[in-house]
């Protein structure tokens, strides 16, 4: 029996190459139909999404049938293992989903599935764990699911009426005329083709309901039930993931240099290369005023560790390449100096506004500067993040997740609240920012940043992982 649809499943929706525990992708691939394949064979690729498109880092074979009795295979790919050329491949994400685990048939391409997740350098339970340890990121003004449904796929809990009462409850999906029901609530009749939002009442003499997103297209082909807990809302992974991912793009750029090996290609090269992590500006021709030096370009890249391409550009006309026995450079201070060979001189001998083949020469007018003149595709940064950068970008990252989940928890004016369970109240009274802010003033001193806003770490990093800025004249 041919194999005629896959499912990927992994085992957790972020992944860290810097945390042993979590450095390992689990995927479970599931074939359609379960038993009976005549040892169809299916490749499993991890996939990253750079800028410049899919790259696959790794790939598996697995075969269903052949006497296998499972119906589902599991693969896994160890991020902390992956290299390529030398250096870390499994870098981390600059976007949540931009990774992620590709089953196709080999025997029939169109029969494929995929699972996606991210790659960050702390796991929100890490963060959760060391950096916003046992403070309470809940709100209570909203109440949703521990879990959203997991048999009744497609659908995903958005709101929860105030007044719902907290507990268990069974969200029911019938197949039959396709009806979502809410705690025994009246049913809701769902569209068969088109996304859409409903609100689902809860039975009984309840005045709460529930607001799900529904895609029908990935609606379950069975009768489902799931029982969801309803309980104050707490602050989500993707939350605190989308904090985490914004502050370490800031720090790259305040401190100039990658914290990982990163492609960086110029514009004039992005139609050749075929892989690259970021776009950044050409760098402009200086004239040297010496015709017995050779050239040197101050790069923005510190931690230069490969260049794979220079080029010399007049707005779209190629004029030279700089072949790769002429290049060196300094890592660290990302300074590149050119080594020509013996036979160098005879091919850029004659005067001109800076060297090069005499027959371009006629090409240019005589300028003392040229913009976007040198072109390159480089692999620049750390080698990998160091855990005192982890710590600072973490604690900074933390700043904001405390603020917002103090807000949640008290609301701006509420200085007390009361908790009664089976007749038993408890009285409180809170100072806003409460419980938060004192991991929050510890984290700002940690990190330098002073009450007034000032913040004094940005140099310190600057000379610790670029050196001394210096200028070439």
């Amino acid at each position: 029996m041919p194999l005629t649809g896959l499912s990927v499943r992994t085992s957790r929706s972020y992944y860290s190459r810097y945390e042993a525990a979590y450095s390992v992708v689990r995927a479970t691939i599931t074939p359609t139909p379960a038993t009976g394949i005549d040892g169809e064979q299916v490749r499993v690729d991890l996939v990253r999404t750079r800028l410049s498109g899919p790259d696959v880092l790794a790939t598996r074979t697995i075969t269903f049938g052949a006497g296998a009795p499972e119906p589902a295979q599991a693969v896994s790919f160890d991020l902390a293992g992956l290299m390529r050329d030398g250096y870390m491949a499994a870098l981390r994400s600059y976007r949540t989903g931009d990774y992620s685990v590709v089953a196709t048939s080999l025997s029939d391409a169109a029969v494929t599935a995929s699972a996606r997740f991210t790659v960050t350098p702390m796991t929100p339970e890490r963060m959760r764990r060391e950096y916003l340890a046992g403070l309470p990121l809940t709100q209570i003004e909203r109440q949703m699911p521990r879990q959203q449904p997991v048999n009744a796929t497609g659908v995903t809990v958005v709101e929860v009426a105030r007044l719902s009462l907290s507990g268990t409850g069974a969200l029911i999906f019938t197949l039959a005329g396709k009806t979502l029901t809410w705690r025994g609530g009246a049913a809701v009749t769902l569209d068969p083709v088109a996304p859409q939002t409903y609100t689902l009442p809860e039975g009984g003499a309840g005045t709460g309901y529930l607001v799900v997103e529904v895609d029908p297209a990935i609606l379950p082909v069975g009768n489902t039930s799931d029982t969801l807990v309803l309980d104050y809302a707490v602050m989500t992974d993707e939350s605190i993931v989308d904090q985490m991912l914004a502050e370490w793009d800031k720090w790259e750029h305040l401190i100039g240099i990658r914290f990982e090996p990163t492609i960086i290609v110029t514009p004039r090269l992005v139609a050749t290369e075929p892989l690259y992590d970021a776009i950044e500006d050409g760098l402009t021709y200086y004239d040297h005023h010496r015709r017995d030096e050779w050239w040197h370009v101050k790069t923005p890249w510190h931690g230069l560790k490969r260049i794979d391409a220079m080029s010399g550009w007049m707005n779209q006309t190629k004029l030279m390449d700089i072949p790769e026995t002429w290049r060196t450079h300094i890592e660290r201070i990302g300074f590149v100096q050119l080594v020509p060979t013996s036979g160098a001189p005879l091919m850029f001998a004659a005067p001109g506004i800076f060297p090069i083949p005499y027959s371009n020469l006629g090409q240019l007018m005589p300028v003392r500067t040229l913009p976007h003149f040198w072109q390159f595709r480089v692999l620049a940064g750390l080698d990998q993040i160091p855990p005192a950068l982890m710590a600072h970008v973490a604690k900074r990252a933390a700043l904001p997740i405390l603020a917002q989940a103090a807000q949640s928890r008290f609301p701006s004016g509420t200085t007390s609240y009361s908790l009664s369970r089976d007749g038993v109240s408890e009285s409180q009274s809170v100072q806003a920012m409460g419980i938060f802010k004192g991991a929050m003033d510890r984290y700002a001193a940690d990190t330098g940043l002073m009450p007034d806003g000032t913040d004094t770490a940005v140099h310190k990093l600057q000379q610790l992982y670029r050196g001394i800025l210096m200028q070439v004249l």
